[in-house]
């Protein structure tokens, strides 16, 4: 019956279930309809239902409907930051990186300490080549939080770690792994890429086939494990993991 903790945990379990894969869009659902059905919700949130709305849309595999609910947050005027974050995802999605990039930067502009934006802005530069802006905008999530596991894992992907890190990605992988799906597949891929160091080939292919089995599937992993198993010549399992991505 409170509103205000109806939008956060609405927020919260949106961004689990988007950026972690967790089981929690039931819960993001049933927070938003409490404000929805709520005759004096402030704009705050109402702007957080919508954004939290727009993330499940997402993990449901409707990037463009999650946009237009992302742009309809936008639009109650509240300074949130979450409707942006949601916007980028969107537009991640969709491939448009720019649009990605740019709604990311605002979020932040409006919220400085948002890790996962930030996280998601890195994203945007790695998908860019920018491995260098990427590593950066990493290392400054990993100063603010040391245990920020997504910013570990795709800086594991850039084939670095946080400079006096407490956690390098297998620590990261023990911990998180059997919670996130998403971090699951990324731990697979890490172990695949060492493996294929090692000239262990078959590790290799085993490693990455496992990431593109992952549930929910994550069309950026399943794209990594193509490529990977393409590498190593296993075409028809590459060509699988492409066809799902």
């Amino acid at each position: 019956e409170d509103e205000e903790a109806a939008a956060t945990v609405a927020r919260a379990s949106a961004m689990l279930a988007s950026d972690y894969g967790l089981d929690e869009t039931a819960a993001a659902r049933t927070a938003a309809d409490a404000i929805d059905a709520a005759p004096t919700a402030s704009p705050r949130a109402q702007a957080l239902e919508l954004a939290s709305r727009a993330l499940v849309e997402l993990v449901a595999g409707q990037p463009a409907r999650s946009a237009a609910l992302a742009h309809q947050s936008i639009s109650q005027g509240h300074r949130q930051a979450s409707p942006l974050f949601a916007l980028g995802r969107a537009r991640f999605r969709q491939g448009d990186l720019a649009a990605a990039g740019s709604a990311f930067q605002a979020a932040l502009v409006r919220e400085p300490g948002f890790a996962e934006a930030r996280a998601a802005w890195a994203e945007v530069w790695l998908e860019w080549g920018e491995r260098d802006r990427a590593k950066d905008a990493l290392l400054g999530v990993l100063r603010r939080t040391p245990d920020h596991g997504r910013s570990g894992m795709l800086l594991a992907e850039l084939g670095a770690d946080a400079p006096g890190s407490r956690e390098a990605w297998p620590s990261i992988c023990v911990r998180d792994a059997a919670v996130s799906p998403v971090t699951a597949a990324a731990c697979d891929l890490a172990r695949a890429e060492e493996a294929w160091r090692r000239h262990d080939r078959g590790a290799a292919i085993g490693f990455a086939e496992t990431a593109g089995r992952r549930r929910p599937a994550e069309p950026r992993a399943l794209g990594r494990a193509a490529q990977l198993l393409a590498s190593l010549g296993a075409v028809d399992l590459a060509s699988a993991s492409l066809d799902e991505a």
